[in-house]
């Protein structure tokens, strides 16, 4: 029996011996009012057993706010448990964070207790200067999608014209202009021989060689042979080179005719029997051409001053038609293709967004850009908007019993919308019950801000993150200053706080997109702030 007690007694010693060390930790002892700590609870023991720490119940003098998950580390042969905690207090003064029970297996264990100072924030004017406070984001542009649209569209558009700069300068300076109006027939057969040196690889480059063959010969013989040669077909051109040698105004030959009958066949089959004639036809075309020209122009007497400016205004006159006629076709294109992308995405979005695309409407530009996130206050409101709002120095939500800590605005540029978020703080702890009342004096400040003919509807209000709280809205009249009264809504949301209460005021006229900027910053509010981990 002795012996049996002896072996009881060394089991309970060795039990007794085993190694679990409780610590608990804060990473600061004082905070400013609002702001969270870590509370860390750390566990070493020898031997894996099941650890249950204290629950978000077990903090009665601080605010729970959040915590991690049980984190395990095995080190040495030793099981080190850790669990953290983030408490806040919006109260001032000293807290005790009072000594809590962990379960190990099935012992408990009791934690050290902690002394936290919590503070209000302190200015003392004498030592720092103190000076306006910028809005941080009011001269920020944030990066909007449209604007990389525009610069990719110039961007391609410059690079389209410049490689084919040449083919838009000759298309809207017609190839009349190649051959100055009132130059000689000397330089007009000069140009001629100067086709030779023309690329004539490809069937385009020889397509525009004969263009531009058969129309030097057009103006050659435009000069003082036939005055529509510009005008005519190829064979209304020939017939009136046969009747003008009938008729014995010009001693042309029939070779010559002949020649320069099938340049003008080959020019056609070239330009529209898609028909490549050997490089040697070619050379052979424009000499022959050259030769005639020559011969004929042994026929042409000397043009007085008369006739010559009078061809010359006649070719400037066909030039200006051609350049108009082609700069018509070009509008013309440039419409019919911005009428077809606009069907197509009259079908694809809706005319009426297509509409306020093209029109740039603001509201519909901020309903699709970026949208910024954003806390107001400390600890304060956050809101997800287009713009960020800015601390407002004319302040007209001001009540004799409150304080208002901080007033932050935004609208946009026609004000059709605005918004409000206001803290305020007071000496004296609001009653819930009053709260509704409390919300009921912006109605009047509403009315001296030019609202007028409220309906007023009472609910309560859940914001995203659960924080409870009341609305006041409804419809309204918005009285300008010219006295014309425009259609709207208001909306006036509250929360009470342990040292105030909070509020956002939203008001807007009847216009589109509104109602879903409107819909999208209501279901963004939110009071406590998540700590990043």
């Amino acid at each position: 029996m002795k012996n049996l007690i002896s072996i009881l007694f060394l089991i309970i010693g060795f039990q007794s011996l085993s190694s679990q060390a409780l610590v608990t930790s804060v990473d600061n002892d004082t905070i400013i009012i609002g702001n969270n700590l870590k509370y860390i609870i750390k566990l070493e023991n020898d031997k894996d057993e099941p650890v249950v720490f204290p629950d978000s119940t077990s903090f009665t003098s601080l605010e729970y706010v959040s915590d991690d998950k049980i984190d395990t580390i095995i080190e040495n042969n030793e099981f080190i448990y850790s669990k953290k905690y983030d408490l806040t207090s919006f109260d001032e003064g000293s807290f005790i964070i009072p000594k809590m029970s962990v379960m190990v297996g099935d012992k408990i264990l009791l934690t050290e207790s902690k002394t936290i100072r919590v503070n209000l924030v302190e200015v003392d004017t004498l030592k720092q200067g103190l000076y306006e406070i910028k809005p941080v984001y009011e001269d920020i542009k944030y990066f909007n999608y449209t604007i990389l649209y525009i610069l990719l569209v110039v961007v391609l558009t410059s690079s389209l014209i410049y490689f084919f700069r040449k083919s838009i300068y000759n298309y809207f300076n017609p190839i009349l202009k190649l051959i100055p109006s009132d130059s000689s027939l000397d330089e007009i057969k000069e140009n001629i021989l100067n086709l030779k040196n023309l690329e004539l690889n490809s069937q385009i480059e020889i397509k525009l060689m004969y263009s531009k063959m058969t129309y030097l010969i057009r103006c050659f013989l435009l000069r003082d042979i036939f005055g529509k040669s510009l005008e005519s077909t190829s064979q209304e051109l020939i017939d009136e080179l046969n009747k003008l040698k009938t008729l014995k105004k010009f001693a042309f030959t029939n070779n010559t005719i002949s020649k320069i009958d099938g340049i003008f066949k080959r020019a056609d089959l070239v330009k529209f029997a898609k028909f490549k004639p050997e490089r040697e036809v070619i050379i052979s075309d424009i000499n022959n051409v050259y030769k005639e020209l020559e011969k004929i122009q042994k026929l042409v007497p000397e043009q007085s001053e008369a006739e010559k400016l009078r061809n010359l205004n006649y070719q400037k006159e066909l030039l200006k038609k051609q350049k108009n006629k082609r700069i018509k076709n070009s509008i013309l294109s440039v419409v019919g293709l911005f009428l077809i992308v606009f069907l197509f995405s009259s079908i694809a979005f809706g005319f009426q967004f297509t509409i306020d695309k093209i029109l740039f409407n603001e509201n519909q530009k901020l309903l699709n850009s970026k949208w910024i996130k954003s806390e107001y206050g400390n600890p304060g409101i956050i809101l997800e908007t287009p713009e960020p709002l800015i601390r407002s120095k004319n302040e007209i939500f001001i009540f004799e019993d409150f304080t208002s800590e901080s007033h932050f605005y935004a609208s946009n540029n026609d004000k059709s919308l605005e918004l409000f978020a206001i803290n305020y703080s007071t000496n004296n702890k609001i009653d819930p019950n009053n709260f509704q009342q409390i919300l009921e004096l912006s109605l009047d400040k509403l009315e001296s801000y030019g609202l007028q003919n409220f309906v007023v509807k009472y609910d309560n209000f859940e914001s995203n993150n659960g924080a409870k709280g009341l609305i006041i809205s409804g419809d309204t009249d918005f009285l300008d200053e010219k006295k014309n009264i425009k259609k709207g809504s208001y909306k006036v949301i509250g929360f009470l706080s342990q040292t105030g209460f909070k509020k956002i005021i939203i008001l807007n006229h009847d216009k589109r997109y509104v109602r879903e900027i409107i819909e999208r910053i209501v279901s963004s509010i939110e009071l406590l702030k998540e700590k990043k981990r």
